[in-house]
C-alpha cells in the first residue's frame, strides 16, 4: 500500500504543478493585457496626437516664425519589457517527472478495494 499510496500522491502532485503552470501563465497574459491597456489609457492624448498628424495632409504644415511644428511621438508599450518583468516576479512552476507505472500484481484487489486502501494509507479515510 505504501508503494501504491507513494505512486497516487506523485501523480497528483504532478497533476497540481500542471494546474499550477497553466494559472501562473494565464495570470501573466492577463496581467500583460491590463498593462498595455493602462499604458494606452494613460498615453492616449499622445497616441491620438500621432495619428491625426500621421493622417494628416502635409499641404496644410503650419510654421512658427520659420520653424515647422514638433512632430508628434507614438508611443509604443514594451510588451517584451513587461513580459520580463512578470516572468522574474512570477517564477516557473516546477514540474516533476512522470512517475513510472509499476507492475503491481503482488496483492490482487479491485479498483474500488485498492483506491480505499490506499486512501487509509494517506490519512483521507
Amino acid at each position: 500500500m505504501r508503494r501504491r499510496g507513494l505512486q497516487k500522491r506523485a501523480k497528483e502532485s504532478l497533476e497540481e504543478a500542471k494546474e499550477a503552470e497553466v494559472k501562473r501563465l494565464k495570470k501573466i497574459d492577463e496581467d500583460i493585457a491590463d498593462a498595455e491597456y493602462k499604458f494606452n489609457d494613460d498615453h492616449r492624448d499622445e497616441i491620438e496626437a500621432a495619428q491625426a498628424y500621421a493622417s494628416r495632409d502635409p499641404a496644410d504644415d503650419e510654421e512658427v516664425e520659420g520653424e515647422p511644428l514638433p512632430i508628434p511621438v507614438m508611443p509604443i508599450f514594451n510588451k517584451n519589457e513587461m513580459m520580463a518583468t512578470l516572468l522574474g516576479q512570477n517564477p516557473p512552476v516546477f514540474i516533476p517527472d512522470e512517475p513510472e507505472e509499476e507492475i503491481d500484481n503482488d496483492w490482487v484487489l479491485t479498483p474500488a478495494e485498492n483506491e480505499h486502501q490506499i486512501n487509509i494509507y494517506l490519512g483521507r479515510d
